[in-house]
């Protein structure tokens, strides 16, 4: 697990993989990226897996301010740590339970960046 600093917030991620296709996976309400280990390891062998933790989830820091959470924020964030963490698009994006909705927020803000929503 690797942290990087996003807007005055540590985001936990992990990078498996070196080669091929990146593949991103989002959690669903109030789980972190642990949900994936049984998914994401194998997928390594011929993937870039990126899996991270919202902020507010698992062991990211806190989500700041008190607005809602709009789907298209957690977009925002999660492009700007693609970015950071120096992966290529496009990405093929997997979201679970709210996830997936976040997921398809992505793919309608970034479609350029986005190969497919699973």
């Amino acid at each position: 697990m690797s942290l990087l600093r996003i807007d005055d917030t540590d985001i936990a991620f992990e990078r498996l993989g070196c080669a091929g296709p990146v593949i991103v996976f989002e959690s669903g309400l109030g789980t972190d990226m642990h949900g994936w280990e049984e998914v994401a390891p194998p997928l390594a062998t011929g993937a870039q897996i990126v899996l991270y933790d919202r902020p507010g989830i698992g062991r990211s820091g806190p989500r700041h301010g008190t607005d809602a959470l709009l789907a298209c924020t957690v977009a925002d964030e999660l492009l700007a740590c693609l970015h950071v963490i120096d992966v290529p698009p496009p990405y093929l994006l997997v979201g679970h339970s709210l996830g997936g909705l976040y997921m398809q927020a992505f793919a309608r803000n970034y479609a350029q960046e986005t190969a497919a929503v699973v």
